[in-house]
């Protein structure tokens, strides 16, 4: 596993494993890389007893040491973005599928992560996270970690293919 390697890659990547395991071990190496790679999953949940807003603030306030009012700020243009300011004051539990994916996204934003990695998101998932990431206009790479089996389903994305183990 280079991922120091593909950390440097600009492209958007199809990450494939042989087993269970292996995309396991990944993902608690990428968890590593908190400050560059944002993970989008339900593995890494969203506080339930704060709101969207919240969520994503503590990001900035955490990450970047930036004050909470600054961070609410800097973040109200983005929840308009991608449709989430009626959704800011909502907590998890009141949340559709969507609005977590966006929720996460914005996270991943606000820690300045330069990559948002999927582990097996449906194929729909991907198409969301993609568009919100065109509607914000940012550069984020996209990564999708999934078993070598089930590379097809994420073939018409066109992400470069790497095998966990190695380059194929």
């Amino acid at each position: 596993m280079n991922l120091a390697y593909w950390l440097n890659l600009k492209d958007n990547l199809l990450l494939l494993a042989e087993n269970r395991e292996e995309i396991e071990a990944f993902m608690e190496l990428s968890a590593k890389f908190h400050h560059q790679i944002g993970i989008v999953s339900d593995r890494y949940p969203l506080l339930a007893s704060l709101t969207v807003l919240e969520n994503i603030a503590l990001m900035a306030m955490y990450h970047r040491n930036v004050p909470l009012a600054r961070a609410e700020e800097q973040t109200g243009p983005e929840l308009k973005a991608l449709g989430l300011a009626d959704a800011a004051g909502k907590r998890l539990e009141d949340l559709t599928r969507e609005e977590v994916l966006n929720t996460y996204l914005l996270r991943c934003l606000a820690k300045n992560n330069i990559i948002v990695l999927m582990n097996t998101p449906a194929a729909s998932e991907i198409e969301f996270v993609l568009g919100g990431l065109a509607r914000l206009g940012r550069k984020l790479r996209l990564w999708i970690a999934c078993l070598a089996g089930d590379a097809e389903t994420y073939r018409r994305f066109a992400l470069r293919t790497i095998a966990v183990g190695g380059e194929t």
